[in-house]
């Protein structure tokens, strides 16, 4: 089990705590939290030891607050967002909150649901449109309709929060249902929302857009694509440019985003920069300078060790030693195929002199092993060709520094 000792010393105002409610309103095909689908008893019983996971980590973080919440990854609105959202007392001071984000599902009385979201100093809301198309939203079994996101973002629009949209593509029979990218995009921009979050279909099974090499579309999306509907997706980012949105990659809105990323596309969010996250729930993901680790995913395994008094943990990864954390942050971006800002990442994570010159030795590890790859302006971009021996590499490289006490590769 991990040593959560040393937690709090690493945790600044800077840190997130990332809520992970997996009982969506829909059945996606696509969901991760498959196994998850949505009953009544189902959802008291997560919220039982949800209470229970947060009072435990309130107590091993002894008096830590956080300043930045996000409470989504499934959406929290089929229960009262009371019930989500007061028992993260023991863990933010909602008087005292510089980031406060909560992703909603279209849904009727929204306004109730704003009124005490206000009451907790949310400051964002984050919509999960998806698509508009009333055939899409039927095959995904999404529990709205286009009537009601349009009411939603109509509501939203005359709030005083700010609001973002998310949107997906690359699902199956867009083109059977006449998916039209851009006339959605325009119905949406006539309300003005203050961002948009875009994302693909992440299985390369069902993903017509997976394998992609065009420059081009990297710019706007993370995963690799066939050119299937390239020019939608470039009409897509045009529409945006010309209305003054500009592309980000911090979902998080940090820095330079502290106002949650107004005017701004937000996608491929967490390259280049990585908050320090703690994620509650199942299958929440959590990575500070010194510890990674991911929740147990099913109920019971959950329920279990809380009843236990120990934190539902399924897999982790200790890196006690401090400059494997960019190395590892490295390595996750790589194997998910994308690029990395080592610039942004600097700058967003206030690297120590130490860690840059590990990233520094890395490179020239790299160049010795014979991986090719390109930095430009600091970003660093390794071909398709290249991931695999890169990965053996940069794992190579900490197994090395680390004494051979520490790997990237799973046993």
């Amino acid at each position: 089990m991990l040593d959560f000792s040393k937690l709090r010393d690493v945790l600044g105002d800077d840190s997130f705590l990332y809520v992970n409610y997996p009982y969506c309103p829909s059945f996606c095909r696509y969901c991760i939290y498959k196994l998850h689908k949505y009953t009544k008893a189902d959802s008291d019983e997560f919220l039982k030891y949800y209470r229970r996971e947060i009072l435990l980590l309130a107590k091993k973080l002894n008096g830590f607050k956080f300043k930045n919440v996000h409470v989504g990854g499934g959406t929290p609105n089929l229960v009262d967002p009371e019930l989500i959202i007061k028992p993260l007392q023991a863990l933010a001071d909602f008087d005292d909150v510089s980031r406060f984000v909560v992703e909603i599902f279209p849904r009727q009385g929204l306004d109730e649901c704003l009124k005490k979201l206000k009451r907790y100093h949310v400051t964002k809301i984050q919509l999960g449109v998806q698509t508009l198309n009333e055939d899409l939203l039927k095959q995904e079994n999404r529990a709205t309709s286009k009537q009601t996101v349009m009411q939603c973002v109509a509501t939203l629009s005359k709030s005083s929060f700010i609001w973002s949209l998310d949107l997906i593509y690359g699902f199956d029979h867009e083109q059977k249902f006449r998916r039209d990218y851009v006339s959605e995009l325009n119905t949406l921009l006539q309300y003005h929302p203050f961002g948009f979050h875009l994302y693909t279909v992440r299985s390369e099974r069902i993903n017509k857009f997976y394998g992609l090499k065009n420059m081009e579309n990297k710019k706007l999306f993370s995963y690799r694509k066939t050119m299937g509907e390239l020019y939608d997706f470039m009409n897509v980012q045009k529409i945006l440019m010309e209305r003054g949105y500009r592309l980000i990659y911090d979902e998080f809105c940090r820095g330079s985003n502290i106002r949650h990323a107004q005017r701004a596309i937000s996608f491929n969010a967490k390259t280049g920069v990585f908050p320090n996250i703690i994620g509650i729930g199942l299958g929440a993901y959590s990575h500070t300078r010194i510890m990674r680790y991911r929740n147990v995913k099913n109920l019971r395994d959950y329920a279990s060790l809380l009843d236990k008094k120990m934190m539902p943990i399924g897999q982790s990864s200790d890196f006690l030693i401090n400059h494997l954390y960019p190395i590892s942050m490295i390595y996750n971006q790589i194997r998910k195929g994308a690029n990395f800002d080592l610039v942004k990442f600097s700058r967003a994570t206030h690297l120590s002199d130490h860690e840059k010159m590990e990233i520094q030795d890395l490179l020239a590890y790299l160049d010795r092993q014979g991986v090719e790859y390109q930095l430009d302006n600091g970003l660093l971009m390794i071909p398709p060709s290249q991931y695999s021996l890169s990965q053996y590499s940069i794992n190579e490289f900490v197994k090395k520094k680390s004494g051979g006490q520490y790997s990237l590769i799973p046993d």
